[in-house]
This record gives structure tokens, C-alpha cells and sequence, in this order.
């Protein structure tokens, strides 16, 4: 075969392999950070034999040892290590980013040998092999094995090299910092020499078994960083507490709402009388669910305390909820009764020998001394609907004790005291309402209640903080976001929770001398697993979720349950006296999520579904949830990253939420901002810097600035009422227009693609919502209605008209004149490549027409 139809060869092997696969257009080379490591060539002796010391079987075990790690330390995905050819440098290659699955790590290194084989014997491509692009377009992880070209590899974000020096193996990995921690790739490099010394016996074992983690390693994370064993009341309740409270603190402002106020001994004899009330329309209600229908008040709070005197399992339902919202939730839980006012009962259809008008209650009547119901910590306290996947609610079970501990930790780490005012943010249907009475009514201190409207108007919440000298108060970042810190007068501790913090919102609260921290637990773990105190200087890009509280294990576990390295993003597990009894009437969920803990055997931790990594001091930083990350043209996208990146452009940007949204059936992902009043936000700077920071399939398209971004009755971020981007979000410069006939046409198929109605020709594709789905029909429209060829590296490197104009090169249509009849005709070059092709694969079928089909009609 002659060097010509080799290449074509080639060329088809790379067309095939490439086929459906887009170019990492990412933010373009960096300045990269670089550790080392050599491994002595005393320790290599099986390597040796192995290989026999032949460089390119050097290379493939390297490259089948570098594709199993990758999967264990980075978020790769699938797709391609670019590589250069052994003793050829200038010669770049694209090896496949294989899933190991359940493979030993010698099959590992067969599917390796296989690879290296295929791309080595079609190595000798030509330069439209990659569709217009370099291979370096293709991948940004990287491979150089001997002493390669630095700067083939400027565009990759974490590469591997390899250089023998005498029988040393010398080892460095260069890396993109903002990818990659340092200690992470020190690891990677550690971890790798490690499995080259030991390749003999790591041969047999599968790759997901093959341990990452010494066993000093291990026990820092599993042990030291989860060392919270804490004393605490194991044989108290949530009724104990308060009622030893009551005895310590009786005179003592419990709770005031309006213009009404009640003593700790006041509300203690209230709900004791509310308890007596329904036990004698009710006497066994011990274990049975009772729902509080209201919205926050004095009157829900002695409804909630009743409920859990009289053994009962307290279920706040928010009055907002839709109608049939409300009625699953009773239907589901099997309420035995529910506790409601005039105004909430009667927008629910429920039958009168079930409700309890709290408004009708007569509490003359009835005792106010303490009852003797037998309670125990381990009984279950209260029911709390969250979200689920399915379309409907699910109702989590958490425990007394469970409560008790966590509770008891929080007023330790904020250091609560009878003289604090605590604000009581949360939806009444929210698990964290039951926090933020809880962390009063075990220190003595008031719990101050908001309206719903002052809530609902950001102004009037300042306001309320203000005049009631509010001291604690847990936000969701989004609503912080909304507060000038400045204005916050009184506050002394300020809790995040909920959402990912804002760190330029942190540094400012911090900047008032309010002490913050920031808080994380899912339901299934009595509302809080861990809490970072935020220190006086902190200056990092996120806000870290802290350590585990009192009595409570964290793990940051691979897809085998197995402990990644520090640094290493994986699914965050908890257990503990905190861990919920489950999903009430969903066995098989329970079963699903609540699962066996390998570390400490006989109990259970809780698959929290949320991405998470450890830092080395032991803290714990939230990485996103598996369910933020959309794919946006075939690409993952996470949307706390865009979000992050966002908040660095500007202190100017108070709120950003990323979130994709279609727009003339096609998905965009789109950036929402608010911003500091009096001050702007350019746009085009703002897509010049996210292009910079992020892969181009990260930058949003649109980017629309709100007065405010619409917040749910629990205080996050409501997606669904993001609108969708309209034509004036779309980034456009001043309208120019097409001087000449080829900008017209071009500015048409713009148009066209685009579905706008006005482009001008110095307007950039990106900027207006284009994509590379779009750049597809563009080129093909050009080629087919101006007959004019353009290539997808100059359209990407020149995304206007008036650049492409000047790119493109004329094709004028020519007829084909039709052949004199001859019993031969001689091969054009398009037929001889086909007739080459069909040689090389015997019996193929693939260029043999073996059928025809004549239609007829109109």
C-alpha cells in the first residue's frame, strides 16, 4: 500500500473513532503547577520483566495503569488522553478513555495493548483526520512518555509524564490548578508508582479493588476527621428538655409573634392543656401522626409541643401547599387528626370529628401540669414531607434523640444563651423550623417569629430584625444575598444552610463582625450533619460545610462504598445518632438509601445523593448534587461551577444561578444575576471572562439580570420560575449591517439558525446563543446556498460575519458533463479511495449496492 492510501486509511480510522465526539473548546493554555515523583529502578524489576524493557510496552502499561487511576481521581468521563508517539514527538495521538468497570487490572491492560496497537498502526494521518481540527482539540487530559513537546499538551488540564533515566522511571504530572489540587496530584503520582512497584501482585485483582488509600491514610479520614464522640442526655426526649428548661427558665420570654408573647411557663401550660384537650377526644395517640396546618405562630408552636408530649408524631403541613399537595400528605401519613385554624381548615375538605380548630380551644378547661406519657428518645418525633422523585412528597421519620443531639451541639458551636433572640425563618413545613425553635427552647432564649409577608419583602425582614434585636438568624445564601450586611444592626451569628454559600456574601458579613457559619445535613439526618465556623480572614473560593457534629460520622465514598483521597470529589454519606428511621410507607426507597455501613458494623449511614470532598484540616467541602449536573449538548455541565465563576467576575453580582432553559426548541443554558444597586454588569466582559475561566460548553448563552430571583416558601432558589431568555438577553453590539451581497446571505442563514430577527455582522455567534450543534447547519447552509466552503477551526476562531466573509473561499457551481458510453470508465480519486478501502476488509458488503427500489408518485 503506497504512503497516499495509507493516509486515507488513516484518515478514515480517526473520522470513525471521532464520529459524534465534540472538540473540548476549553479557556485555553494556562499556567500550570507540577509535582514529581521517581521510582528507583530497583523497585521496577516485574515492570521490567514485563515489558522487556521495550519503550512502547513501557508506554502501554503506563497508559493502561494512567486510564484505571483517572476514573478514581478525576471527573474524566469518557473520551480521549491526548498522547505523542513514542521517539516522535511531533506525532500526536488520541488514546480512549476506557471504563474499567469490573475488569482486573490485567484485562485493563490487554484492552490497553489493543488500543496502543490500533492507533500506532494508523498513526500516519493526514491533517484533515480530525475534521478540521488538531487532536489537541480533542482531550484534556494528556500522556508524553520519553522527552516530549512541552507545548503539545498547553491546552490539557492534568498530563502525565514519563521519562526513563538510566533504569529510573521519572514521573510528573502538570496540572491545571483550578482542576486539580496540588495534594491531589501528588496523590495521583503517589498512588501510580505504587502500582508499577506492585504490578505483579495487583495483576489478578479488579482495578476497583485495588486500594488507593494506606492504611494510616485511611484511618485519618474514617477515624481522626470523625472523631465526635460527645456526651450528651441519650436517655432525655424532646419534652424532657423543654420542660427542665421550663424549671431553670420559667419567666424567661419563650416566643412572640405580633404584639403576643409567652413565658416559657406560659407555653408549657398551654400545651399541656392542648394535650389534655385532645387526649380526651383522643386517648390513644400514642405513635399515631398528627398534622398542624397554620402558618408559624405562637399557636403552631404549642400545637408542636402538645403533639410530642402526648407521645404523638408532630407533621407541620405549610398552608400554601396546593390543595392536593395537602391532601396526599394526609392520605399518606394516615394523620389521625389535624390541628388547624379557621382559615387553613377550611381550604381543606376534612371531616369534622378529625379537626382541631386550635382558634375554638377553651383552655380554662383542662389541666396544665406536665403529662406522665412514657416517652421514649428512640420514639419517632416528627414527620417531615420533602420532594420526591417521583412526583409526590416523601414523608421522613426522625427520632427524639436524634434532635437532642443535634440541637444540643448547634447552641454549643453558636453559643447560645438565655439572652439570645432567634428569628424562625423556615417554613413551618421545613425540617429546619424544628432547629430553630429547638435551638432556643434548650438554652432558654426567645424565639421571635415573622410573618409570612414580612418574609416575603426582604426590607421588612431587616426591618423585623432591627426592632426585635435579633441576635441568630439561619438564612438560605439566596435570601442572605438579598441583605446590604451593613444593615444588620443586631445580629451577632449568622447560619447558612440549605444551599451552596456565597463566599463574597461570607466575606462581607464577616467584614460586620458577625461571627457566621455555615451549616449542611440533609432531612434523613435530623436537619444538620456539619457546621463550618467561618474564621475571621477567610479568603477561599468556596465555603467549605465544615466537619460532623457531635456523635455523627461523615464518608466521601467512590461508587464501591470505598473512602476516596483527600481532595478526591465523591458521594457523601452520614451516620449517627442523627440518621432517620426512613421513608414512612416506602420500604423499598428506605432500603435504597438507608444502607449498611462497612465501617461500623450494625448500623446504617444515609446515601445523601450530594457530591462532596474532604480538605486536609478535616473540613468538608459541598461539590454539587448528582441531579445539578445537566447536560447541555451532550456535555455535563455542573451548575455550581458556572455559578462560582459568576460570583468571582464581580463583588457587583449580589445573586447568580445557572440553570438551563429552552428557547425556540433548543436547550441554552442560561445565566440569572442580580446586581448592586446603582452599579452594572457588561455583559460581553462577563462572557470574555467565563470563556476564559470555563470550557466553552460551560459559558452560558444568555445572560438575563433580575430585580430579584424568585425564592420558595424555604427560602432557595424556585428554578421553575426562572423565565425563559428573551431576544434582548442576547449579547449584541451595535447594529451593524451587511455591506455587501455575501454579508447579506450569510446574515440570512444566521438569522435563519439562530432564530432571531436582526444580526449584525459584527455580532459573535456564542454571544447570541449558538453552539456547535449550530455551527453544523450553519457551514452546511454556506456550502449549500453561497456554494462556499468554510471549515470549523476558522468559524470557531472568527464567529462573525464579517470575519467569515472574509474566510470563505467561493466554490462557483459547475454541471458535470455526462461521459461518452464505454464498457470501462476510469476511477476518479473519491472511487479508487473506496475501491482501496473494500481490499482491506474481505466480504464487506459496506461500498456494494444490493438492492434498488423504484418509486413512483407525486
Amino acid at each position: 500500500m503506497s504512503i497516499k492510501e495509507h493516509r486515507l486509511v488513516s484518515n478514515k480510522y480517526w473520522a470513525k473513532k471521532l464520529k459524534g465526539t465534540d472538540p473540548v473548546v476549553g479557556p485555553g493554555p494556562r499556567e500550570k503547577s507540577v509535582c514529581s515523583k521517581t521510582v528507583h529502578g530497583d523497585d521496577l524489576r516485574y515492570f521490567q520483566k514485563l515489558t522487556g524493557s521495550n519503550g512502547i510496552s513501557e508506554y502501554t502499561v503506563l497508559y493502561g495503569i494512567f486510564n484505571a487511576l483517572l476514573k478514581r481521581y478525576l471527573d474524566v468521563g469518557t473520551g480521549f488522553i491526548l498522547s505523542d508517539k513514542v521517539k516522535e514527538p511531533k506525532r500526536l495521538l488520541l488514546l480512549k478513555l476506557h471504563s474499567h468497570g469490573k475488569k482486573s487490572l490485567k484485562e485493563s491492560l490487554g484492552a490497553a495493548k489493543r488500543e496502543v496497537q490500533d492507533v500506532y498502526r494508523f498513526s500516519e494521518h493526514g491533517p484533515n483526520s480530525a475534521g478540521g481540527f488538531s487532536f489537541v482539540d480533542y482531550a484534556f487530559i494528556g500522556l508524553s512518555y520519553g522527552k516530549g513537546l512541552k507545548n503539545n499538551f498547553d491546552k490539557c488540564r492534568f498530563v502525565l509524564g514519563a521519562n526513563k533515566n538510566h533504569n529510573h522511571l521519572e514521573l510528573t504530572a502538570s496540572f491545571d490548578p483550578s482542576y486539580v489540587d496540588g495534594h491531589v496530584a501528588d496523590h495521583f503520582l503517589k498512588t501510580l508508582g505504587d502500582w508499577l512497584i506492585n504490578l505483579e501482585a495487583y495483576l489478578g485483582k479488579q482495578i476497583d479493588e485495588i486500594d488507593i488509600l494506606s492504611e494510616g491514610e485511611k484511618g485519618r479520614i474514617l477515624n481522626k476527621f470523625n472523631s465526635t464522640k460527645r456526651d450528651f442526655p441519650t436517655n432525655k426526649t424532646i419534652v424532657d428538655l423543654f420542660e427542665e428548661q421550663v424549671k431553670k427558665s420559667p419567666e424567661n420570654i419563650a416566643a412572640t409573634y405580633k404584639k403576643e408573647s409567652l413565658t416559657y411557663l406560659e407555653l408549657n401550660r398551654k400545651a399541656n392543656q392542648l394535650a389534655d384537650y385532645i387526649s380526651g377526644s383522643c386517648p390513644e395517640c400514642r405513635g399515631d401522626v398528627v398534622g398542624v396546618l397554620m402558618p408559624k405562630s405562637i399557636d403552631a408552636i404549642i400545637s408542636y409541643l402538645a403533639i410530642l408530649k402526648l407521645g404523638a408524631i408532630y407533621m407541620p403541613i405549610d398552608a400554601s401547599y396546593p390543595k392536593n399537595r395537602i391532601e396526599y400528605i394526609l392520605k399518606d401519613s394516615n394523620a389521625k387528626f389535624i390541628i388547624g385554624n379557621s382559615g387553613t381548615l377550611a381550604s381543606v375538605g376534612i371531616e369534622k370529628e378529625n379537626i382541631v380548630d386550635i382558634e375554638n380551644v377553651d383552655y380554662g378547661g383542662f389541666s396544665n401540669e406536665n403529662l406522665d406519657e412514657k416517652i421514649s428518645p428512640s420514639d419517632v418525633a416528627y414527620l417531615i414531607y420533602t420532594s420526591g422523585s417521583t412526583g409526590n412528597p416523601k414523608g421522613v421519620l426522625a427520632s427524639h434523640s436524634g434532635n437532642v443531639n443535634m440541637s444540643l451541639d448547634q447552641t454549643r458551636q453558636f453559643r447560645v444563651t438565655e439572652n439570645d433572640r432567634i428569628a424562625w425563618f423556615a417554613s413551618i413545613a421545613f425540617d429546619a423550623s424544628i432547629s430553630e425553635m429547638m435551638m432556643a427552647f434548650y438554652r432558654g432564649a426567645t424565639l421571635s417569629i415573622p410573618t409570612e409577608e414580612q418574609i416575603k419583602n426582604n426590607g421588612e425582614l431587616l426591618d423585623f430584625i432591627n426592632k426585635e434585636s435579633i441576635s441568630v438568624v439561619t438564612f438560605p445564601p439566596s435570601y442572605l444575598d438579598l441583605i446590604d450586611a451593613q444593615d444588620l444592626k443586631t445580629l451577632r451569628c449568622i447560619i447558612t444552610a440549605g444551599e451552596a454559600a456565597n463566599p463574597i456574601k461570607t466575606k462581607e458579613i464577616l467584614s460586620q463582625g458577625i461571627a457566621c457559619f455555615n451549616a449542611y445535613g440533609p432531612t434523613e439526618y435530623s436537619v444538620c450533619t456539619s457546621i463550618y465556623s467561618v474564621p475571621k480572614k477567610f479568603d477561599a473560593g468556596k465555603v467549605p460545610i465544615g466537619n460532623p457534629i457531635a456523635n455523627t460520622k461523615v464518608y466521601v465514598l467512590d461508587d464501591n462504598l470505598v473512602p476516596v483521597p483527600i481532595g478526591v470529589t465523591g458521594t457523601l454519606y452520614v451516620s449517627g445518632v442523627g440518621l432517620a428511621k426512613g421513608y414512612l410507607n416506602r420500604d423499598e426507597l428506605t432500603n435504597e438509601k438507608f444502607v449498611p455501613n462497612p465501617f461500623d458494623q450494625g448500623t446504617l449511614m444515609y446515601n445523601t445523593g450530594d457530591l462532596a470532598k474532604w480538605l486536609p484540616d478535616g473540613n468538608i467541602v459541598f461539590e454539587g448534587r448528582k441531579d445539578f449536573q445537566v447536560k447541555i449538548n451532550g456535555h455535563r455541565v455542573e451548575l455550581g461551577e458556572v455559578e462560582n465563576a459568576l460570583y468571582k467576575y464581580s463583588e457587583d453580582i449580589l445573586q447568580a444561578v445557572a440553570e438551563p432553559k429552552s428557547l425556540n426548541g433548543t436547550k441554552h443554558l442560561t445565566a440569572y444575576y442580580t446586581i448592586k444597586a446603582g452599579h452594572s454588569i457588561e455583559k460581553t466582559r462577563l462572557r470574555t471572562y467565563l470563556k476564559e475561566t470555563l470550557p466553552e460548553y460551560m459559558v452560558p448563552s444568555f445572560f438575563v439580570q433580575l430585580k430579584e430571583i424568585p425564592i420558595n416558601q424555604n427560602g432557595k432558589v424556585d428554578r421553575k420560575l426562572l423565565t425563559r431568555p428573551k431576544a434582548k438577553d442576547i449579547i449584541q453590539k451595535e447594529y451593524i449591517a451587511p455591506r455587501n451581497e455575501t454579508e447579506r446571505q450569510l446574515t440570512e442563514i444566521w438569522q435563519e439558525v439562530l432564530r432571531v430577527d436582526k444580526v449584525g455582522i459584527t455580532d459573535d455567534f456564542y454571544e447570541m446563543g449558538g453552539n456547535s450543534l449550530m455551527v453544523v447547519l450553519i457551514l452546511n447552509n454556506v456550502l449549500k446556498n453561497l456554494g462556499m466552503q468554510l471549515n470549523y477551526k476558522d468559524f470557531f476562531a472568527n464567529p462573525t460575519i464579517e470575519a467569515i466573509a472574509k474566510k470563505t473561499n467561493r466554490k462557483d457551481y459547475c454541471s458535470i458533463p455526462k461521459a461518452k458510453n464505454q464498457e470501462y470508465y476510469p476511477l476518479v480519486p473519491s472511487q479508487h479511495r473506496i475501491w482501496v478501502l473494500s481490499q482491506l476488509d474481505e466480504g464487506s458488503q459496506a461500498y456494494i449496492m444490493s438492492g434498488a427500489v423504484l418509486l413512483k408518485g407525486t
